[in-house]
């Protein structure tokens, strides 16, 4: 499978589905979300799926078996899932999910770079939209900022100290794979747990995606197309993702 739906049997109580409702799922992955909301979905309804990463969208148009519904797939960021309803003409919809982070098949795809497990080039782009790779980001960026997304984004300690060894090894040519990025760090500190590392690959993804403002501007955009009685869905895996989501939400009930 590309992608196991996490939660999904919450996801579906969660988004209240009505037979001739309209539905968005702003990160379709291997649509195991997507194709459960269709296949619970009747003639009158829409469901919508959408991704920036083409992987995925291929995968998608070629295994999601139809429903009774109407189904609508496209690329595109979530945070501009309204460019996709304005394009097919649906002015609300009664449920919105995202599913944030990483994809297990991204994980496992070593030419895209995000598990420091498997050798491949330190790129980290979920779609081909995001301006620059991590190699990119860590030449051109200075120790101050790179110690800002190791600290903000991955909560590492000492964030300092390690900013300025990735950033001279960057601009001197070193930082172009996974490998190298971990055997940089392996010569400074030693032996390092599993979890510094999937930190470090954390915090150096989110920054090249701009996952929060990604969700920051989908969220922004979600109060104005749910209907009275919408439901939003957000499955999060960390800190940083979870305060933003509830303090929206709260924001909006306030």
């Amino acid at each position: 499978m590309y992608h196991v739906p996490v939660l999904l049997d919450e996801v579906i109580k969660a988004l209240n589905l009505r037979g001739d409702g309209v539905y968005l799922d702003g990160t379709m992955g291997g649509g195991g979300h997507l194709q459960a909301i269709v296949d619970r979905l009747g003639p009158a309804a829409t469901a919508v799926g959408i991704d920036r990463d083409p992987q995925a969208v291929e995968w998608c148009a070629s295994h999601l078996r139809p429903g009774a519904c109407r189904l609508i797939t496209a690329q595109e960021r979530f945070s501009d899932f309204g460019l996709v309803l304005d394009a097919h003409g649906i002015a609300a919809v009664n449920g919105l999910l995202v599913d944030l982070g990483v994809s297990s098949h991204q994980l496992d795809q070593p030419l895209r770079g995000f598990s420091h497990q498997s050798e491949g080039p330190l790129d980290m782009r979920m779609g081909p939209n995001a301006p620059r790779t991590a190699a990119q980001l860590l030449r051109e960026e200075d120790a101050d900022t790179v110690a800002s997304i190791l600290r903000e984004y991955g909560e590492v300690r000492g964030a300092l100290r390690m900013a300025r060894l990735l950033a001279a090894q960057a601009r001197a040519g070193g930082l172009n794979t996974t490998t190298e990025l971990r055997e940089c760090l392996r010569r400074e500190y030693g032996s390092l747990h599993p979890r510094v590392l999937s930190q470090v690959f954390q915090a150096l993804r989110i920054a090249v995606n701009g996952e929060l403002d990604e969700l920051r501007r989908f969220l922004a955009a979600a109060a104005g197309r749910l209907v009275g009685a919408g439901r939003l869905v957000v499955i999060a895996y960390h800190s940083l993702e979870d305060r933003s989501a509830r303090l929206r939400v709260a924001e909006r009930c306030a």
